[in-house]
């Protein structure tokens, strides 16, 4: 804030300008009957997210979803790492509870796939819902959808 308001000679809100900043995040719509019959199905969900503070407050108030069917959080500006950096997918891993070789990651960027299959984990890249529900059902994940 104090950056900002030097560099534009200005002194708005600090909330404001975090609302500013952070409200840019729409939801993928489309995923969340995926979300809701997977934890049905009690299967475990983590997000590893590279973020700030203030993103992260502000979709995590805003979308209930991340409250309530995921868990572990694993958030770059927690634990001091970024995907594809290897340190970041060691500490999910850990946080998870999860043996490397059943854990399943979706990015929908390629250097944070190759990353998660460089750590050894089982890893694709996320372009639509149809394609993902293809992946776990190859993984012998009962969906349907």
């Amino acid at each position: 804030h104090d950056a900002f308001c030097r560099t534009t000679n200005s002194r708005p809100d600090k909330r404001d300008l975090l609302m500013a900043i952070s409200d840019i995040f729409e939801p993928n719509l489309q995923i969340f009957p995926l979300i809701a019959q997977l934890r049905a199905a009690s299967f475990p969900m983590g997000i590893l997210s590279n973020t700030c503070r203030a993103h992260w407050d502000l979709v995590f108030q805003r979308y209930t979803i991340l409250r309530q069917c995921f868990e572990p959080l694993i958030l770059s500006y927690e634990v001091n790492s970024m995907k594809p950096d290897s340190r970041i997918y060691s500490r999910a891993l850990e946080m998870a509870g999860c043996h490397v070789k059943k854990c399943f990651f979706v990015d929908d960027k390629p250097e944070n796939v190759g990353g998660a299959l460089a750590a050894g984990m089982d890893a694709v890249l996320y372009r639509s819902v149809p394609e993902l529900v293809d992946e776990l059902v190859s993984r012998g994940v009962a969906i349907n959808l």
